[in-house]
């Protein structure tokens, strides 16, 4: 929900589900939820990353 709401970015939300991205981008595809994604939210994942020690 907190994604969908866009309060958290993709790589945050799958990280709160305890999730790799390409499984929570078919979990969100099976509840017909849009992937809202763009620069500012990509940066922001890049960072996230970064913090968590993935890139």
């Amino acid at each position: 929900m907190l994604f969908e709401r866009e309060r958290v970015t993709l790589v945050q939300a799958a990280r709160l589900a305890g999730q790799d991205i390409a499984r929570f981008q078919h979990l969100l595809a099976s509840r017909d939820i849009t992937i809202h994604y763009d620069v500012p939210e990509f940066e922001a994942d890049l960072q996230t990353l970064r913090e968590i020690g993935r890139l």
